[in-house]
């Protein structure tokens, strides 16, 4: 906490500091303070830095050679209790190999993705949706693709184009349903199979209610911070948040 003064005051009571702002690089702050103000009883509060934020257009791209997707999983496991059950490994050197056979056997990409986005997992996202989802991705670009398309009576306004009946126009209209239909059935599908996949986990916990609540709050997207904040309190830099 970097603000150490009061930051509100009430007729008739005492001034208190419940307004405040937490860095955990206080070495970079420059100033800090209150400004008074006449439409509440909380002062304003601010803090100045001498950090410099990069200012980089460029998109960082990841791989991902792995799908590990429910379906590929399920499938995973079959495999792998299927070798050992039948041919047990002598050696956890052999363990180790039967493991990574199968796993590249059944999750391993036969050409990996590269994507500008996170390789982000979710575990009810079959392997059915990750082929609606690049259909959908299809039917975008598709879409794009005839908005380039220059208009036969010579229109560039959108809404013109709405009302114009050449090809070109037409065919604006036709591939933006089909897209937009396809992306509210695939939407409603991923939404779907994703309240399944977390009633059925819910289903799990009957009778122990933590497990219950971590699941509820990873839904709600209330996690535990990985990352904990460490504060200076008289020089000293705090790291235990007890």
């Amino acid at each position: 906490p970097i603000i150490s003064i009061y930051t509100h005051e009430k007729p008739g009571c005492r001034k208190t500091c419940i307004d405040n702002i937490f860095t955990n690089e206080p070495e970079n702050m420059n100033l800090s303070g209150t400004l008074k103000l006449c439409i509440s009883h909380h002062q304003a509060i601010f803090q100045t830095t001498n950090s410099i934020i990069p200012n980089s257009n460029k998109v960082c791209k990841s791989i991902q050679y792995y799908d590990y997707c429910n379906s590929n999983i399920e499938e995973f496991k079959k495999e792998l209790h299927n070798e050992l059950s039948g041919n047990p490994p002598a050696n956890f050197k052999e363990f180790s190999s039967c493991f990574h056979q199968k796993l590249d056997q059944s999750c391993k990409l036969d050409k990996p993705k590269l994507s500008k986005r996170n390789a982000i997992n979710n575990p009810w996202i079959t392997s059915g949706l990750t082929a609606s989802i690049a259909t959908k991705e299809k039917l975008y670009k598709m879409w794009q693709s005839t908005i380039k398309r220059s208009c036969i009576s010579k229109l560039t306004e959108p809404a013109d184009r709405e009302s114009c009946n050449c090809h070109f126009c037409s065919d604006i209209r036709i591939k933006y349903e089909k897209f937009s239909n396809y992306r509210k059935t695939l939407k409603y599908l991923i939404n779907q199979r994703k309240s399944n996949y977390f009633n059925g986990k819910i289903e799990e916990c009957a009778g122990d209610s933590k497990k219950m609540w971590k699941i509820i709050n990873s839904v709600r997207g209330k996690n535990n911070r990985q990352i904990k904040p460490n504060f200076l309190v008289d020089n000293k830099r705090i790291t235990d948040r007890r």
